[in-house]
């Protein structure tokens, strides 16, 4: 049973309001149930310590869905959930020092409990992680508290087929410089901060000098005289100390652990680039030029920096604020793109000018969404080129069916569609200026690429039932993967579908676009890192093969498999 789709994982800090999604499926009968004279079962066990196998007595217990019952654990741990209907519940429990978790919980899925005849919805075992925390203080050069930094929590995961290190949550520091995460399950994690010195003062260094009707690039003449004491920044600054993220240093948090991660910021000079050849879209009085400087440490996340800009001749913009090192100018020249992952990378050294068009975004992209029928589709939406899971630029999808994009840096993207249309889906990408190939666009130079997107309606479902030795088998990670091999990142994304199975043995994929695919269920499954073919190939190569059509509803019985034993064959 999942909480949520892949853009929204439980973590155990908090509940998605998605988890009502969970209670689909239920009740899945013949369809003529006589209310009237319907059985009532009972959802009953014992929530224990992960670690110690202790009980957990007084912890909280709710289901959720169309149906919210609660109650809590005894003093020896054992609870009961009297005269409950036959259906299927998603069962959370947490309790004081502990982690907020589903039954079986892995990532962003847990194990539903089924109730019904001939199930045993009794004798559960609910094991709740004590929790982790990490806390600490922000100072500066003078040990004294920096306020409203923000502090990043990075964790160490595969949940999603691939060991990566991706943002967990943030938080704002107290009027003290601190910071506490709690409710943290075991695993590695890093901290980063981002903050501004209070007494900042990021001016700019050149001024606009008239010349006749055109304004040009002025010589440094810093009017009035601008203080370098106060033209300084905050470098992004990881535990313990480090201003890059491969020096940040790992936090190993085991169930109960209290951990202290300190962070001393230390203010560098601000640094002052020139970008040039930034072309205004539109009307020559249209929506100004902004431009955003951002870093992603660890690839994971989007941390926008505090810069300042400002046109000081026709197309040539000065940047101050930066901090030395990597940095990407997002650049919106005002247009309907909306902010995106690409940009200029810049390797910012003071005095540095940057030409917009000739770094990495080169491309120039423009299309039309179609129905399967050829004509425009009147849709509300956007746009997205996704070239990995965490880097994607976006633009908004007009009226009459047309998207623009400019300053899209050379790669292979996955061409997507956001839209309130429920069942739409990319079908196929035509064009010119490109490599295409199914949905995805392979992009090179500076080529104009025009695009046709065409859509489909009607996604696919299947449901089933895992069974190992002739037994249903609860809490096995289902794997729904193309038949195709070689995909990019982006590729698997947007086609794979995941899900556990429930108590009884059953499990739900949906939103699955037509195609091959394969159809795996190992029972011991969630640190698989999936997304390595040659890790996928004895699974895919034992898997179901199942072909989804337009709108299919599948059901089907899967055989389950150990991870050590396929992996080994």
């Amino acid at each position: 049973m999942k909480i949520v789709r892949a853009a929204c994982i439980f973590t155990g800090l908090w509940l998605c309001a998605a988890i009502a999604l969970l209670a689909q499926g239920a009740n899945q009968q013949d369809g003529k149930k006589d209310e009237a004279v319907a059985e009532e079962f009972r959802i009953s066990g014992v929530v224990v310590d992960a670690t110690s196998g202790l009980a957990v007595p007084g912890a909280e217990l709710t289901t959720a869905g169309e149906i919210e019952l609660k109650t809590v654990a005894d003093g020896e741990g054992r609870f009961v959930f009297a005269d409950v209907e036959a259906g299927k519940y998603p069962l959370v429990a947490t309790a004081a020092g502990y982690v907020k978790e589903g039954y079986n919980q892995h990532g962003g899925f847990f194990t539903g409990i089924a109730v019904g005849s001939g199930l045993d919805s009794e004798h559960l075992i609910f094991k709740l992680h004590r929790q982790a925390v990490i806390s600490g203080r922000v100072t500066d050069e003078r040990g004294d508290g920096v306020r409203q930094a923000t502090v990043w929590l990075f964790a160490e995961g595969s949940y999603t087929g691939k060991r990566e290190i991706e943002e967990r949550t943030h938080a704002q520091t107290d009027d003290q410089g601190g910071y506490r995460f709690a409710h943290l399950l075991p695993g590695k994690y890093y901290v980063g901060v981002l903050a501004r010195p209070w007494y900042a003062e990021n001016g700019f260094r050149y001024q606009t000098k008239p010349e006749g009707e055109q304004a040009v690039v002025a010589t440094r003449v810093p009017e009035p005289p601008q203080d370098p004491l106060f033209d300084v920044v905050y470098p992004v600054t990881y535990f313990a100390g480090a201003t890059e993220p491969e020096g940040a240093a790992e936090l190993v948090a085991k169930a109960g652990d209290v951990l202290e991660a300190n962070v001393r910021l230390i203010a560098v000079p601000s640094i002052h680039v020139l970008l040039t050849n930034v072309e205004r879209r539109g009307t020559k009085n249209g929506p100004s030029v902004g431009v955003v400087a951002i870093q992603r440490p660890f690839g994971a996340t989007v941390v926008p920096l505090g810069v300042n800009s400002a046109e000081i001749s026709p197309g040539t913009y000065e940047v101050t604020g930066l901090p030395p090192g990597e940095v990407r100018l997002m650049i919106n020249r005002g247009e309907d793109q909306v902010w995106g992952t690409n940009g200029v990378r810049v390797n910012a050294a003071e005095g540095e000018t940057v030409d917009a068009n000739t770094q990495d975004a080169t491309a120039s992209v423009s299309g039309t969404v179609i129905g399967v029928d050829g004509n425009k589709l009147d849709m509300q939406g956007e746009v997205v080129l996704r070239k990995t899971e965490q880097e994607a630029v976006s633009a908004m999808l007009r009226k009459d069916g047309t998207f623009h994009f400019t300053g899209v840096e050379e790669g292979t993207y996955e061409v997507q569609i956001n839209s309130a249309t429920n069942g739409d889906y990319v079908a196929k990408v035509a064009g010119s200026g490109a490599k295409m190939s199914g949905r995805t666009v392979k992009i090179e130079g500076t080529n104009e690429v025009k695009l046709v997107v065409t859509m489909g309606r009607g996604q696919g479902r299947v449901t089933g039932i895992v069974r190992m030795d002739g037994k249903a088998v609860a809490g096995v990670m289902i794997l729904l993967v193309p038949q195709a091999e070689n995909l990019t990142e982006s590729e698997l994304g947007e086609l794979v579908r995941m899900d556990q199975s429930d108590s009884d043995g059953t499990f739900t994929l949906g939103g699955i676009l037509p195609g091959k695919y394969v159809l795996v269920a190992i029972e011991d499954g969630w640190e698989l890192e999936w997304k390595d073919a040659a890790v996928l190939k004895p699974f895919r190569e034992k898997g179901m093969k199942v072909e989804i059509g337009a709108g299919e509803e599948r059901n089907v019985v899967v055989e389950g498999m150990k991870k050590s034993t396929a992996a080994s064959e």
